[in-house]
């Protein structure tokens, strides 16, 4: 998938988004585990992909039917399982984390390499600000749909013998 920096914007809000379904589903719906952590990060180097990752401690005869629901969480979003309240939320969130990372030397580095790399400067509303607030559940499905469609998955578990 080509890098841009909308697509990344729209890759955070995904596992965002996918962090409050597990949430909801693994840990109060099914009672399956007590921290399940959903991610999803857009990354440019060394080539140009997303990743999305499920993480969750859980009884072993419960790990198949968790991972068939985190898996549905993404399909369901790809085919616009997703809510205003939930969208807006986020962007909410998102804004908000911006705002207070500004006074951090990441930001700060992360600016610098940014404007020196790829000539991008962040700190420009366009690159960010206008970015999330234009973002519709439209955007966010369809980077699920690009995801969920066209890429590769791995399932990994780890139970005790």
């Amino acid at each position: 998938m080509p890098y841009t920096n909308n697509g990344a914007i729209y890759t955070k809000v995904l596992g965002d988004i996918l962090q409050l379904r597990v949430t909801e589903t693994i840990r109060e719906a099914e009672g399956g585990a007590y921290s399940p952590r959903a991610s999803a990060n857009f990354f440019r180097e060394p080539k140009s992909f997303v990743f999305i990752s499920f993480r969750f401690d859980c009884n072993p005869d419960m790990a198949d039917r968790l991972v068939n629901i985190v898996n549905t969480e993404l399909r369901k979003l790809a085919n616009d399982d997703l809510t205003d309240d939930d969208l807006n939320k986020i962007k909410t969130n998102l804004l908000k984390e911006r705002q207070q990372a500004t006074n951090s030397n990441a930001y700060d580095m992360q600016l610098l390499m940014s404007l020196e790399r790829y000539n991008e400067n962040l700190n420009d509303p366009k690159n960010f600000e206008d970015v999330v607030n234009k973002m519709t559940k439209k955007d966010i499905q369809n980077i699920a749909k690009q995801v969920s469609e066209g890429g590769k998955s791995y399932r990994i578990v780890f139970k005790p013998s």
